[in-house]
């Protein structure tokens, strides 16, 4: 329970416990935010440690998204040696989060490189909340 209250305070951080890295360099960061994209990141790191078990993977949980902003940009917001040392400075960062985290926050991953890659999940149809398909689903 530390450990939670340490995270959420924090508003984000490296998972040890599903990253890989240890602590090293890793390949690739992988980043969620929200319940339904934490769960598909996990089932994907998963696949990843199946198919490429010398793949470092870091990682990231994050559930405030205002952290991800510069902090010129925004009071919870990290400077640019924090987000370094979270998502290195020179790796591929995949993070995966709903969109509607992303549009309630107008939060946007620190622009400073190419390499980073937001998926969202984008409603076709049924305007359900994701909490709803995720029970419906089950």
């Amino acid at each position: 329970m530390d450990d939670a209250v340490k995270h959420c305070t924090a508003g984000l951080s490296i998972w040890e416990w599903a990253s890989n890295d240890r602590g090293s360099d890793p390949d690739v960061v992988m980043a969620c935010c929200g319940d339904v994209p934490t769960l598909e990141t996990l089932a994907a790191v998963e696949m990843l440690r199946q198919h490429l078990p010398e793949l470092k993977v870091r990682v990231i949980n994050v559930v405030d998204v205002m952290r991800l902003q510069p902090a010129t940009e925004h009071p919870h917001g990290l400077s640019s040696p924090e987000f370094d040392v979270l998502f290195t400075k020179d790796k591929p960062v995949i993070f995966c989060v709903s969109r509607l985290s992303l549009a309630d926050s107008s939060a946007d991953v620190q622009a400073n490189e190419p390499r980073q890659s937001a998926r969202a999940w984008i409603q076709r149809g049924r305007d359900d909340h994701h909490a709803v398909r995720h029970v419906r689903v089950k």
